[in-house]
């Protein structure tokens, strides 16, 4: 007869799947995904372009989406003395949306 797992064992694990699938969709879904060598993590939703540029300084290039005048993609270089990198901020009609870090291309809004 073989053996079956008890029901304890099954819940347990079906209860360690559903926290690790609950905290990867968390971190996914953080609109805001930096590492403090680019100054991303100090970045909030919600801010100006001027705001951004205090922590962030100058950008190095900005685009606007075709599709949707309101959307902008600002790119920031940032680590250049190792392996120059981008962070790329969005934003929706002057407010920042999303933000990520360890890009090796500029950001190209569609």
């Amino acid at each position: 007869m073989p053996h079956r797992p008890s029901t304890c064992h099954t819940v347990w694990g079906r209860c360690i799947a559903a926290s690790l699938m609950l905290a990867c969709m968390t971190a996914c879904s953080d609109p805001i995904q930096g590492e403090p060598d680019s100054l991303v993590n100090r970045l909030t939703v919600g801010m100006t372009p001027a705001e951004v540029g205090l922590i962030m300084g100058t950008h190095s290039f900005a685009q606007t989406s075709p599709r949707n005048p309101a959307v902008e993609c600002r790119s920031y270089v940032y680590d250049v003395m190792q392996d120059a990198k981008f962070a790329h901020v969005w934003f929706r009609d002057g407010k920042l949306r999303k933000a990520s870090d360890h890009h090796r291309t500029t950001c190209n809004p569609r």
